[in-house]
């Protein structure tokens, strides 16, 4: 990963030790936004999350998604929203352990955050917030999610009526703490679980 952030600062668009998987919403000029890869010799997926003080606040220079969940969620970007990914996945992972019907049904890859080395950090500053006169907050200008790669045997579809039943069913059960967009469920190869691709607080994306 190391060398994959050194290869970005060099503006390269190909990676010696990953395979591009979306970068729709990543800026390379600007290096900022988010990136996903895969690992070419490990079975890991990498979000790459970059972030500049001047592009923290320019979500219109990312690409339409960023752009609309800014506006829609009331300010949150994806840079902020990675940060809940992994504690609200150790939430949603508790409410389908407690559920009998879903406990054995479905499933999410292990996450963990990464830093680089040479970590830049972002201090973001406010007055009169709340009962704060004063606040701020040090954030990573760069960080990374990585994830076990998922061995998929389909991604669940519109089309599929069991799929849709499904996918909304778990998302009630989880109180819609993640998205419950179609797309965000898929059936793994071997086991046949569903198996939920992002986790990021859906609630803080979407106001």
């Amino acid at each position: 990963i190391e060398t994959l952030i050194q290869e970005i600062r060099e503006k390269k668009s190909a990676y010696t030790h990953f395979t591009i998987l979306r970068d729709s919403n990543f800026n390379r000029r600007r290096q900022s936004g988010l990136l996903i890869v895969k690992c070419k010799e490990y079975p890991f997926v990498v979000k790459l999350f970059m972030e500049t003080p001047d592009m923290f606040v320019k979500p219109y220079k990312k690409g339409f998604y960023p752009m609309f969940f800014y506006f829609m969620g009331g300010g949150v970007n994806r840079h902020l929203s990675g940060f809940t990914r992994i504690k609200n996945a150790e939430k949603f992972r508790s409410l389908v352990d407690n559920n009998p019907y879903w406990k054995s049904r479905v499933d999410m890859p292990r996450k963990w955050y990464w830093l680089p080395k040479d970590a830049q950090w972002i201090t973001i500053s406010g007055s009169n917030i709340g009962h704060y006169k004063h606040i701020s907050i040090d954030i990573p200008g760069t960080y990374c999610i990585i994830a076990d790669a998922i061995d998929l045997e389909r991604s669940m579809t519109l089309v599929n009526a069991e799929d849709r039943i499904e996918s909304m069913a778990l998302c009630n059960t989880a109180k819609f703490i993640i998205d419950p967009h179609i797309d965000n469920f898929a059936i793994e190869r071997n086991s046949k679980k569903i198996v939920i691709v992002d986790t990021e607080h859906f609630p803080s994306m979407v106001g």
